[in-house]
């Protein structure tokens, strides 16, 4: 008999009498082989200069949104000063 058959993971961890660490094995993000280590690969590479590009790009509408507030205010303080 070697190790559990497929389908019998929560049966074996629970057996083997680790049941907590084996349950919140099953909610880890990354996978156990999964580590810093290793290089990026060539996709995750560019997702990450995507994502910078986008968030650089985020900035600079912001920026620009406030930008257009600020004039925005200014003509309607100085058109509010008129009026009176």
């Amino acid at each position: 008999m070697g190790g559990p058959g497929p389908g019998s993971w929560a049966l074996h961890v629970f057996l083997q009498g680790d049941w907590e660490d084996g349950i919140m094995r099953l909610f880890r993000r990354t996978p156990p082989a999964a580590d810093g280590s290793r290089k990026p690969s060539r996709a995750e590479r560019r997702a990450a200069e995507r994502t910078a590009q986008a968030e650089a790009k985020l900035a600079r509408t912001e920026q620009q949104i406030h930008d257009l507030a600020d004039e925005v205010r200014r003509d309607l303080g100085g058109s509010a000063g008129r009026a009176r």
